[in-house]
């Protein structure tokens, strides 16, 4: 009567929080949401060209266990009000998907490691007036690389996770559309021969994001957490101009 009681109590929240019971997929399913910091910089400028307080929402779906499966979507978006002859909103709005395929390397008394390879596709959105107060720059990266997840189990119900993901290769690709009209500046070209584009190494346009957080059980099979999200990028474009980005990001997340 007790597990029922649990089973039930675990449905009503599972429901309330995405609107569908856990049984829909049998894996382990994490919602998170989560505020801090973004800032970026130009190398053409040697100071900040955007900076704000950056919230994101994301999901993830994990199944599997000698093979670690894991699934990820994020939305976030940063901006900030700034003032030159007139008043304007300096933002940065992403899409990320990213799905891990990880097994299990070692697992050394509490600590549990699963490592392999990764494949993820961020979109971004930018209006940075500093640089360009006409046009909005949208950019979207392909890239491959390594990827682990590390769990250390400090109690039953207690454990540390740290997961990292590192870029081996890449595809970068980004226009500018003007932000009244949608027009695309270089209207002498065609859409494809004005594209930035990039593919190659990844040293030379990422660097890794990583998570470190602390869970604990609270009810039957359902985990709440509290994280540490670093994201970082740079890339330079075909003309020399380079932009760099970081992100710091404290997450509540429930894992059920």
């Amino acid at each position: 009567m007790k597990n029922f009681h649990e089973n039930i109590i675990k449905q009503c929240i599972i429901a309330l929080l995405i609107g569908s019971p856990s049984f829909t997929l049998a894996g382990d399913q994490t919602i998170k949401i989560g505020l801090g910091y973004k800032h970026f910089e130009a190398n053409t400028h040697n100071n900040t060209i955007h900076s704000g307080k950056d919230l994101s929402i994301g999901y993830g779906y994990s199944y599997g266990e000698k093979m670690l499966n894991y699934f990820q979507f994020q939305v976030s978006n940063s901006s900030k009000e700034v003032k030159y002859e007139l008043p304007y909103v300096s933002a940065n709005s992403n899409i990320n998907l990213s799905n891990e395929f990880n097994f299990l390397f070692f697992t050394e008394g509490k600590l549990t490691n699963h490592t392999g390879i990764y494949f993820a596709n961020n979109f971004s959105l930018n209006f940075f007036p500093r640089i360009d107060r006409n046009n909005f720059t949208w950019e979207n990266q392909l890239i491959a690389g390594l990827s682990t997840r590390n769990s250390y189990k400090l109690t039953d119900k207690k454990s540390i996770a740290l997961n990292i993901q590192i870029p081996i290769y890449s595809i970068f690709i980004s226009h500018r559309l003007h932000r009244l009209t949608g027009d695309l500046p270089q209207s002498n070209l065609s859409l494809w021969d004005a594209m930035d584009k990039q593919t190659g190494l990844a040293n030379k346009l990422f660097m890794p994001n990583l998570e470190i957080g602390y869970q604990i059980n609270i009810v039957a099979t359902i985990k709440a957490g509290i994280f540490y999200q670093a994201n970082c990028n740079w890339h330079r474009r075909e003309n020399g101009y380079r932009i760099n980005s970081t992100a710091h990001i404290i997450s509540l997340r429930i894992t059920y």
